[in-house]
């Protein structure tokens, strides 16, 4: 009778370089003696971002090792020249935005749970959704930046009517600090 053989193997799927340990020796520290009294155990890593050489017998595993790998390297047209014309079952796409940390690509793929989807069309859907994530940002920080610039503003004006750093400040609702740097009244000047 034999025993069955088991393999462990890592599977990685963090979007940099594996940096830790390859084998138990890696993460020991064996006194130089007992080396050789101590079995070392190789892992076995598979990393999904410098996965091109593998080749899976399984569609589906090949598919999320294919658009996750890209989408790590940010090759969109890849994705878009093997999977324009072919769909993929919506739990694949969960797991493909579990591993690239796509919050968006999971929603998408629940939202059509027990279906099929279709990665150029979620990926579209992705850099819009990404495209109004970033005007919503953006003014945002332009909403900020003006505010600030109009605090910066009124400094100045209240300071000419006369008022001390501190009615200023409380006014602004800006730090004293602050409040003297944009008066000239400091030497760091902002």
């Amino acid at each position: 009778e034999r025993f069955h053989s088991i393999i462990t193997m890592c599977i990685y799927y963090g979007e940099e370089e594996w940096d830790g340990p390859f084998s138990l020796a890696d993460m020991l520290k064996i006194p130089e003696d007992f080396q050789d009294a101590v079995s070392d155990y190789q892992m076995h890593l598979v990393q999904v971002r410098d996965s091109e050489n593998l080749r899976f017998q399984n569609p589906d595993v090949r598919t999320v090792f294919e658009v996750s790998r890209n989408i790590f390297k940010k090759e969109y047209g890849k994705i878009e020249e093997i999977y324009r014309e072919q769909d993929i079952d919506s739990e694949l796409g969960i797991v493909i935005g579990s591993i690239t940390d796509s919050r968006e690509l999971v929603n998408l793929a629940l939202k059509r749970k027990g279906g099929r989807m279709n990665m150029c069309t979620a990926l579209e859907e992705l850099k819009r959704e990404g495209i109004q994530e970033g005007m919503r940002q953006g003014m945002q920080q332009g909403i900020r930046e003006g505010e600030f610039q109009a605090k910066r503003e009124i400094t100045v004006a209240l300071a000419a009517m006369g008022l001390s750093e501190e009615q200023i400040s409380g006014a602004t609702k800006v730090d004293i600090n602050i409040v003297r740097k944009w008066l000239g009244r400091d030497s760091d000047l902002v």
